[in-house]
């Protein structure tokens, strides 16, 4: 099963330079459908693979439940804070070479 790719023009009705494309990919109905029967299956799998301080990655929970931890990790003296990464993948996509996507 296959996808088809479409570029969508972020700037609509203006002429978009390729910094305002947008490629989105369009997959058949038999492939969405197959994917919401596993999708269960998946995260409970990845669930059990991701680590819990990961939590941008964990559903209802966000960074803010990270600083809450990293807060209080600094008020304990017993605990053993090693360091944190904060990614904000918002806008990464925009940051992306197109060119190379293309």
């Amino acid at each position: 099963m296959t996808g088809r790719l479409v570029l969508l023009n972020k700037v609509h009705p203006k002429t978009p330079t390729i910094n305002d494309i947008r490629p989105i990919t369009v997959l058949s109905p038999v492939r969405k459908f197959l994917e919401l029967h596993i999708i269960g299956k998946l995260k409970k799998h990845c669930a059990q693979k991701i680590n819990k301080a990961q939590t941008g990655f964990i559903g209802k929970l966000g960074t803010d439940i990270n600083l809450l931890r990293i807060a209080q990790c600094l008020h304990d003296k017993s605990c053993e804070f090693k360091g944190s990464l904060f990614i904000d993948f918002k806008a990464a996509f925009d940051t992306v070479d197109h060119d190379i996507l293309l």
